[in-house]
């Protein structure tokens, strides 16, 4: 029983990362073209207040 749940939250793991993944793919894709003038920039605000945090507490990781 113990291994079935083990592969089970192995398999949910990885269709996180994957998630969370294709979703910050899609952030930095949209800001880049943004910046370009070629779409307007459109995240939710969830995830752009936590962009900006994160920008805020560390902001040598942010590329100019």
């Amino acid at each position: 029983m113990c291994l079935i749940g083990m592969v089970v939250a192995a398999f949910f793991m990885n269709v996180f990362s994957i998630s969370s993944d294709a979703m910050l793919h899609c952030f930095i894709l949209d800001e880049e073209l943004s910046e370009n003038g070629q779409a307007t920039h459109n995240p939710p605000e969830e995830l752009s207040d936590f962009i900006n945090n994160e920008r805020e507490y560390d902001p040598k990781a942010h590329r100019s």
